[in-house]
């Protein structure tokens, strides 16, 4: 199944839910994947462009790793605070309301947690007549979303997904997140193969033993 189609549940989620059973085609079977992401930051006249890879798993988070031009591993877990992974696989917590957000928001996004997404946003879904390719806008309704974000686009292309979120103080971010793999559980080689980090992949694996 190509990565539209798993994200294409957050849009269907919410314009049609007449038959569950159908929507249940769009998600993973499993509740483990991986990816790869391009992302761009643009801030004033400034413009970062990095790449790296993602892991996510519905009862640990989001292990999100920017693998150039400079590395950045964070753990974002579904409680508690974001986490930095050294190269020495150990982690510090980041105490930022921003990376709180921002990691909130891309557990529901990659997680397809389209219950989050519906209470915390306005969505207004747009087809082309020439293609079943969706665009969806995302408003935020939440206070505590309206603080950091003025508006989010997500559109579906044939092999990727792109998101855009205009962000209120920090200019604007691109992603787009390709290449999905699906686990039933991740081993060593496996989030190797999505992630190519030791010290990532040991602090990942970690949680396992909790």
């Amino acid at each position: 199944m190509r990565y539209g189609l798993f994200l294409l549940a957050l849009i269907t989620a919410e314009v049609s839910a007449r038959d569950d059973a159908a929507l249940q085609a769009f998600f993973p079977e499993s509740c483990q994947h991986g990816g790869q992401f391009e992302q761009t930051r643009q801030s004033g006249s400034l413009t970062l462009e990095s790449q790296g890879a993602f892991l996510y798993d519905c009862e640990k988070g989001l292990l999100w790793l920017t693998q150039g031009p400079v590395r950045e591993a964070i753990l974002y877990p579904l409680k508690g605070d974001p986490q930095r992974i050294d190269l020495q696989a150990q982690s510090s917590a980041l105490d930022n309301r921003l990376q709180h957000a921002l990691g909130r928001l891309l557990n529901q996004l990659i997680g397809g947690d389209t219950r989050a997404l519906s209470h915390q946003f306005e969505l207004h879904t747009e087809a082309s007549d020439q293609s079943e390719l969706l665009h969806l806008t995302l408003t935020p309704r939440s206070r505590r979303m309206q603080k950091f974000i003025r508006v989010m686009q997500i559109q579906q292309q044939p092999a990727t997904v792109d998101v855009h979120l205009q962000m209120v103080e920090t200019g604007s971010l691109a992603l787009t997140l390709d290449g999905l793999q699906r686990f039933d559980r991740v081993s060593v080689a496996q989030c190797m193969s999505v992630l190519n980090d030791d010290a990532a992949c040991s602090r990942w694996l970690q949680l396992d033993a909790r």
